[in-house]
C-alpha cells in the first residue's frame, strides 16, 4: 500500500483552489494563476540619486500611506496600460508584450518631478538645494572619470601583460625554468 502524499503547503493549496471556473482543478506546477492585485501608494519625496539628466532626483517613501486590493480585470480595467502579457497577438515565442512600457516611457521629466515635490510639500528652496547639491556630486564624477581615463589605457596593458605572463609561467616557457611558486603579490 502507498504512503498518502504529504499536505500541500498553504500557497500550493490556494493554487489548487484558484481554478477559474470556481471548481476543484488539477494542479499544474508550470503554470500558476493570480486572482488579485495589491497596489501600495507612497508618497513622492526627495530622492538622492543623482544619476537624473537634471533636476532634482525623487523617490518613494519606504511606507506606504494607503494600500488597495483589486481583482485583477478590475485593475486592468483602471489601469489598461498594466504590463499584462496579452495572449491575442501571437508574434513573440507566442505571446506579446503589448501594453508593457518601455524605459524612455518611465522617465519623469525635471518639471514634473518638481511639481511633484511641490504637491507633497516642499519648497522650492529645498528643490533647488536638491538640484544644486546632484548637479555638484555629477560635476565631481564626471572629474573623477576624466582624471582616471587616461590610465585606463595603462591599466589595461599592465592587465593584459600580467596575464601574458602568468600563461607563460604556466606553460614553463620562460627559458626552461619552471619555477615552483610565483607569489601573485610582489612583496610577499
Amino acid at each position: 500500500m502507498p504512503a498518502s502524499a504529504p499536505p500541500l503547503p498553504h500557497s500550493l493549496s490556494i493554487l489548487r483552489k484558484s481554478g477559474s471556473s470556481g471548481s476543484s482543478s488539477f494542479f499544474n506546477p508550470k503554470m500558476v494563476e493570480f486572482d488579485t492585485v495589491t497596489v501600495n501608494y507612497h508618497k513622492v519625496i526627495l530622492g538622492d540619486n543623482p544619476a537624473v539628466s537634471a533636476g532634482a532626483p525623487i523617490t518613494i517613501h519606504w511606507k506606504s500611506h494607503h494600500r488597495e486590493q483589486l481583482s485583477i480585470d478590475v485593475f486592468e480595467e483602471k489601469d489598461p496600460n498594466s504590463c499584462r502579457i496579452r495572449q491575442s497577438n501571437k508574434s513573440w515565442g507566442g505571446y506579446s508584450s503589448e501594453g508593457k512600457k518601455v524605459r524612455k516611457d518611465l522617465r519623469i521629466e525635471v518639471q514634473d518631478r518638481a511639481v511633484l515635490l511641490l504637491k507633497n510639500g516642499y519648497s522650492l528652496e529645498e528643490i533647488g538645494r536638491s538640484t544644486a547639491k546632484t548637479q555638484e556630486i555629477q560635476k565631481e564624477r564626471l572629474k573623477s572619470a576624466s582624471a582616471n581615463a587616461k590610465w585606463d589605457g595603462w591599466n589595461a596593458a599592465l592587465e593584459s601583460s600580467g596575464k601574458a605572463f602568468k600563461k607563460m609561467i604556466r606553460r614553463g616557457s620562460l627559458g626552461g625554468a619552471t619555477p615552483k611558486h610565483v607569489p601573485t603579490n610582489p612583496a610577499a
